[in-house]
């Protein structure tokens, strides 16, 4: 049929309905702070070691644990970076078929394919989800913003980023959830 592009979101339904749901771009201080400190906290060992290596040291136990650590909590900040610098959630539903996964723009995290029954279409409010009907249809401002929740068979999957409440109707329309 078409594509919607606006703001954080892009919703296509041609071949199934495809829900992509952009993070909230950082700032570039706090993107550049980011990657210094990556940067800086996997170089820090790899400078030790090589030191310690050129003036004939054995390399103790401690150092290694040290290194593990710096290799862990850098690849943490730099997955954190690429999330607020290219992330998006997307939700791809074809006939009793949901995919879902984070897009680090390298590497795909969090991937699940559903194979389902029944599905609903949820939005949040007060912490808690609430089903899309099209009695409730008429009360709700589809200008207002809300995360997505779908309800696979008894499994909820819950959007990260929110989106607005119109987008989560026309949704529910097309999956006709209702």
């Amino acid at each position: 049929m078409g594509t919607k592009k606006i703001l954080n979101y892009e919703l296509e339904f041609s071949n199934g309905i495809s829900l992509c749901i952009y993070e909230n771009r950082a700032k570039s201080y706090v993107l550049i702070t980011l990657a210094i400190l990556a940067i800086a906290i996997i170089l820090t060992p790899i400078i030790a070691a090589i030191f310690l290596i050129d003036a004939g040291e054995e390399i103790p136990f401690g150092f290694i644990l040290t290194c593990v650590v710096a290799v862990l909590t850098s690849g943490y900040l730099a997955k954190l970076y690429l999330w607020n610098k290219y992330g998006k959630e997307v939700f791809c539903l074809q006939k009793n078929h949901l995919s879902y996964y984070c897009d680090y723009h390298f590497f795909k995290d969090n991937k699940q394919d559903i194979q389902y029954q029944s599905i609903s279409v949820y939005y949040i409010i007060c912490n808690r989800p609430k089903k899309i009907t099209k009695k409730l249809i008429k009360a709700l401002e589809p200008s207002k913003k809300s995360i997505i929740c779908f309800r696979v068979d008894e499994k909820f999957i819950y959007s990260k980023n929110e989106i607005p409440l119109g987008v989560i109707i026309e949704l529910a329309q097309q999956l006709h959830a209702l």
